[in-house]
C-alpha cells in the first residue's frame, strides 16, 4: 500500500531583494520533486543546507502551500479533500520538528501540549480518554507520569506527534544537536515505535550515519531536486550521482566504510541561478556540454533512480 505519492512538486518563494526594497525575487525551493512512500517504510532525505529537505516536509504537512504539483494520501489528492478529510489528513500525517522549543508553547505543561491534538478530534478521542492516552504516549517514548507537569524545554515533540496514532511520521532533524548517547536512544525509540505501530516514516537529516541506521530507502536532494533515490545500502556503498559521492566523501566518520581509497572532496554550495542544464554542472568534475545545455531526467539505472547523463559506475 502507498501512503504518500508526491508528483512534480514545485515550491517557489517570493523574497525581498534587500531590506526596505519593495521589489521581489523568486527562489525555487522545490523543483519537480516526485516521491513514493510505501506503508511501513522509512524514507530518508539527505542533502546540504538549502537543498529543500525541510521545505518538502512542510509542504507535505501543509505548513507551506505548494506552488505546483500533487500530493496524494492513500490514493487521493489532498487538495480535493473536504474540510473534515483535511482535518483527518493532518491527524494521519504528523511531524516532529527539529526544534520543539520554537513550535511548542513554552508556558504549557507537557500534559496540555500532548493532549492539544486530541482536542481537535473529539469524535475519535473522547475527552474522558485524554489523560490515559497522554500517559500512554509518554510511556511509549520512555517517559512516565512525572513528566506530565514538565515543560517543552525539557522534552522532544515525539509524544505529541504519536498520540494521534498517525500513519505517517515526518521527522525533521529530530536528533540535531543532541549528545551522541541521547541521539542513539531517540533513534532506537523511533525504530521501535515504527515497528510496533507499523508507521511509515520520512526522516530528514544531514547525518548520513543516522539515515543508514534508521531508513530503508534514501532520496538525495540538491538545489530543490532529487538527484538520486534508492535502497540505503545501494546508494551509500555505490553512489551513482557525483553529488552523492561528494556528499559521502565529505563525512569523515563514514569515509572508511563507504569510500575506501578515495579522497574526500568539499561539498560546495552556490547561489541558485536559473539554467537549462543540470544544477550541479557548474561544480561537477564529470560535466560535459550536454550537462550545461539539458536537464537530466530522474531515470532508473541499476535498480535505483538517478538524475545524471554520465553517472558513476562504482569504479570512479
Amino acid at each position: 500500500m502507498i501512503e504518500l505519492e508526491i508528483s512534480n512538486l514545485h515550491k517557489v518563494f517570493d523574497i525581498k531583494k534587500r531590506l526596505g526594497n519593495s521589489s521581489y525575487s523568486k527562489v525555487r525551493a522545490l523543483n519537480d520533486v516526485s516521491l513514493v512512500l510505501e506503508a511501513g517504510v522509512s524514507l530518508g532525505i539527505v542533502g546540504e543546507s538549502g537543498s529543500g529537505k525541510s521545505t518538502l516536509a512542510r509542504v507535505i504537512v501543509e505548513l507551506e502551500e505548494l506552488t505546483f504539483g500533487t500530493i496524494k494520501f492513500q490514493g487521493r489528492n489532498i487538495k480535493e479533500f473536504s474540510k473534515k478529510e483535511s482535518r483527518d489528513y493532518r491527524r494521519h500525517v504528523q511531524m516532529v520538528f527539529q526544534d520543539p522549543y520554537s513550535c511548542l508553547n513554552p508556558r504549557m505543561q507537557v500534559a496540555k501540549i500532548v493532549s492539544e491534538g486530541l482536542e481537535a478530534h473529539l469524535d475519535l478521542f473522547p475527552a474522558s480518554e485524554h489523560p490515559n492516552l497522554v500517559l500512554k504516549a509518554l510511556e511509549s517514548v520512555g517517559l512516565g507520569e512525572k513528566y506530565l507537569s514538565k515543560y517543552p524545554r525539557q522534552l522532544s515533540g515525539i509524544a505529541r506527534a504519536i498520540v494521534l496514532e498517525p500513519d505517517v511520521l515526518i521527522c525533521d532533524e529530530p536528533t540535531s544537536g543532541l549528545d551522541v548517547s541521547i541521539q542513539a536512544q531517540v533513534l532506537n525509540l523511533l525504530k521501535d515505535i515504527q515497528s510496533i505501530r507499523s508507521l511509515s516514516m520520512v526522516f530528514i537529516s544531514h547525518d548520513l550515519g543516522v539515515i543508514r541506521h534508521i531508513c530503508h530507502v534514501v532520496a538525495v536532494m540538491y538545489q530543490g531536486k532529487i538527484v538520486e533515490f534508492g535502497a540505503v545500502d545501494q546508494v551509500f556503498e555505490n553512489p551513482l550521482h557525483p553529488y552523492t559521492k561528494n556528499l559521502i566523501d565529505a563525512i569523515p566518520r563514514l569515509q572508511k566504510v563507504l569510500t575506501r581509497g578515495s579522497q574526500p572532496t568539499r561539498v560546495e554550495t552556490q547561489e541558485v541561478i536559473p539554467s537549462e542544464g543540470c544544477a550541479y554542472a557548474p561544480i561537477c568534475p564529470r560535466k560535459q556540454k550536454k550537462c550545461v545545455e539539458e536537464l537530466p531526467a530522474l531515470s532508473t539505472i541499476a535498480g535505483r533512480k538517478v538524475s545524471c547523463f554520465f553517472p558513476l559506475d562504482g569504479s570512479n
